[in-house]
């Protein structure tokens, strides 16, 4: 036998030990997953209730953090057919693209940001979280906790909603659940805040400056202490959803052209 046929009978046992052994040992995590993590016990229609305040709340059937969103004074409920679609395209352009077509868990993703986290190789890239995962976090009153455990508890919770409810559900809940700074829950309140508007009367550069302020309301993407960082995140949500077909040309140019004011 030749010796470049020798080099590559080797490569190719070398190829097929590498899968199987890589087989075995997603096996066994995955084993490991289903036997010690379970999913969140959430249940849409009782959070819906709970936030639009016709659910008696007990500690049998509610977070905590359900109970602090119900109990705060600056949430108000909105119906998702109230919601501009510039408001939830702004926010899907942006923090989860195949929102209507995954599985509630975008995998890729959620790969290249663990990969990003150990190598570092690009600060541009965000976490791999979904809309159904953020709401998820935002239920259970876990939004900085990264532990791997809590992430895959996360995952698996995020593929159960998903399974159970439409993706107008998940948004609809999403929508009136996050928090958007000065203790202020879901876009309603936050565009009275902001805006001392309805939602439904927002324009296409108000929605994106509320989706610019999601990332980081209190810090980061705070309105009054940090415009120019909201006004450059607005501009590049504005660019997403141009190149997705979102909006046109023209309203693009419109709403980066606007100033928009705040009234606090």
């Amino acid at each position: 036998m030749s010796r470049r046929k020798k080099v590559w009978k080797r490569f190719v046992k070398i190829f097929f030990a590498v899968i199987i052994s890589i087989g075995i040992i997603g096996g066994t995590f995955a084993i490991y997953i289903v036997k010690t993590i379970n999913p969140y016990p959430i249940d849409l229609d009782n959070v819906r209730l709970e936030l639009m305040g016709d659910a008696v709340l007990s500690s049998e059937d509610s977070t905590q953090a359900i109970a602090d969103l119900v109990s705060n004074k600056k949430r108000i409920w909105v119906d998702l057919p109230d919601v501009p679609k510039n408001l939830t395209n702004a926010i899907i352009s942006t923090e989860d693209k195949s929102f209507y077509a995954n599985s509630g868990v975008d995998f890729l993703r959620t790969l290249k940001a663990a990969v990003n986290v150990v190598f570092q190789y690009n600060k541009s890239i965000g976490g791999g979280s979904t809309i159904t995962q953020q709401m998820v976090k935002n239920i259970e009153g876990n939004i900085n906790d990264r532990t791997y455990k809590n992430k895959l508890k996360e995952i698996i919770t995020a593929l159960n909603i998903t399974h159970q409810y439409s993706k107008d559900q998940i948004m609809e809940i999403y929508v009136n659940i996050v928090t958007l700074g000065k203790d202020c829950y879901g876009v309603q309140a936050a565009s009275k805040l902001y805006f001392g508007k309805n939602i439904n009367d927002l324009d296409l550069a108000q929605c994106a400056t509320l989706a610019s302020i999601l990332p980081s309301p209190n810090l980061l993407y705070n309105p009054y202490q940090n415009p120019e960082n909201v006004h450059e995140r607005c501009d590049f949500i504005l660019k997403n959803m141009l190149n997705q077909g979102m909006i046109t040309k023209k309203q693009y140019t419109e709403a980066i052209n606007e100033t928009v004011i705040y009234i606090n």
